[in-house]
């Protein structure tokens, strides 16, 4: 139901508009199973690919064993000890990968609290101050006041934040001069917005179109899901994330979180 205020003379007329929402409710929930499915199938063939390189490398010294077994139709714990540890390494591997998964694709546990980004910000400067000042990067906070409140899961917004400046940090070339990480608050509309930037070495289009997708990565260690997993979280927060970079001087990712009615009103009261 939606009220408006005739086009007439008389102030005390209104209009009332009623709209019927079922069928587009409905289309809104199939819409959103449909893309579960999707974002499922994907991740799973993301897995099997991811799991196919370990078991390859375990069947071949496993053949390789037997191979040593069947010429000297014995095996001491030495012989056996270098191919046992590397099978174990990619047990564990092929263990992460599972326990990885299923943190990206479980129902994820979000508690919706009254907040400050501010706040969030510096509680997690304070964990990566030390390690940016070790590394001589520059760390740089821009936080805006009378910013408004927003409803967040606090430790899931540090998560995601610890998650960039670390990304940053990965992403900044060792002979880059003045090497420096910002954190800058703002309010955009109705929206609260966090950005993350840094002068590293920056990202192709090809690269920022990928970024999201499960088990993507450009690092030589890793999973991939690390932004998989912050695309999830600001979409539980109603809210979203952008990217912005140029390769060779940088990139920026801005966090987005709808400011709520609330905070509206008081926000259009302390104008008025």
């Amino acid at each position: 139901i939606s009220c408006y205020a005739s086009r007439v003379s008389d102030p005390q007329c209104f209009s009332f508009l009623f709209r019927d929402l079922t069928f587009f409710n409905r289309f809104k929930d199939e819409f959103r199973r449909n893309e579960s499915l999707a974002q499922m199938t994907t991740m799973a063939a993301s897995v099997a690919h991811e799991i196919k390189n370990p078991l390859a490398s375990i069947s071949i010294y496993l053949q390789l064993m037997e191979k040593m077994m069947e010429k000297n139709g014995m095996m001491t714990l030495e012989d056996s000890r270098q191919y046992l540890d590397i099978i174990n390494e990619e047990v564990e591997r092929i263990n992460k990968i599972a326990v990885d998964f299923l943190f990206a694709v479980k129902p994820m546990k979000v508690s919706l609290n009254i907040c400050n980004i501010n706040d969030i910000v510096k509680k997690t400067a304070k964990v990566v101050e030390g390690e940016l000042q070790a590394k001589g990067i520059e760390f740089k906070m821009n936080l805006a006041t009378s910013l408004p409140k927003v409803f967040a899961d606090s430790s899931l917004m540090e998560q995601s934040i610890l998650n960039l400046v670390k990304n940053a940090m990965q992403a900044m070339p060792k002979d880059r001069e003045n090497p420096a990480i910002s954190i800058s608050t703002y309010m955009d509309s109705d929206m609260v917005k966090l950005s993350v930037a840094d002068n590293g070495c920056g990202m192709t289009e090809d690269t920022m179109s990928k970024i999201f997708e499960p088990y993507y990565t450009t690092k030589s260690s890793g999973t991939g899901l690390g932004l998989t997993v912050l695309f999830k979280i600001m979409k539980q927060h109603g809210g979203d994330v952008k990217v912005h970079s140029t390769y060779g001087e940088g990139s920026e990712f801005t966090l987005q979180i709808p400011v709520p009615q609330t905070e509206r009103f008081r926000l259009t009261d302390g104008r008025q």
